[in-house]
């Protein structure tokens, strides 16, 4: 006689957790190939075996201002796991401009010149019209100040996706000639 067991196994899902990347990027950057951490699978397994890759959107491209965006990750299917998700980041940092001011060779008594700045370092084709604050620049020189030199600083650009990395200028001064002629 022989014994026949029926009986039914039950074997749970494993939890499986996909978590997206934070990337840290300035403005203007390349969007970042987004990828993926897995945490729970079992056996040797990968994400081969999934029956359905994970999706990763997010808003995030070259013109996005600088700020936080979210890298959704969903759709993965498994037969053996239960999914789980831990959405990524994108970290937008402004982009760093150099605002150089300009230098200038004087004489002793010459008008003060006219200050001006250079601003490098913009992307996606802007240019300082894109500044919500233009640089101020301001130097001690004064017509008649003694001969030497003296910075030209800019300063107080302000900008939505842009910092600032300020490089000063300056006046040097150089002394006047007198011709000095004796009479009889």
């Amino acid at each position: 006689d022989d014994l026949i067991v029926d009986k039914t196994i039950s074997i749970a899902k494993k939890d499986l957790t996909i978590a997206g990347k934070t990337y840290n990027v300035a403005y203007g950057d390349a969007i970042p190939t987004y990828e993926l951490e897995y945490t729970g699978f079992v056996a040797g397994e990968g994400s081969a075996n999934l029956l359905a890759q994970p999706t990763r959107t997010c808003a995030y491209n070259e013109t996005s201002d600088a700020g936080s965006y979210d890298v959704v990750v969903a759709n993965a299917e498994a037969e053996n796991y239960n999914i789980s998700y831990k959405n990524g980041v994108v970290e937008v940092a402004k982009k760093q401009l150099t605002v150089t001011a300009s230098s200038h060779n004087l004489t002793y008594g010459d008008d003060v010149p006219t200050y001006k700045v250079e601003i490098t370092g913009f992307v996606n084709g802007q240019d300082k019209s894109v500044l919500t604050a233009q640089p101020t620049l301001s130097s001690a020189y004064e017509k008649n100040s003694d001969a030497g030199s003296y910075a030209v600083i800019a300063s107080a650009a302000e900008a939505k996706n842009y910092s600032f990395d300020y490089v000063s200028g300056s006046v040097t001064v150089a002394k006047r000639t007198v011709d000095v002629a004796w009479g009889n």
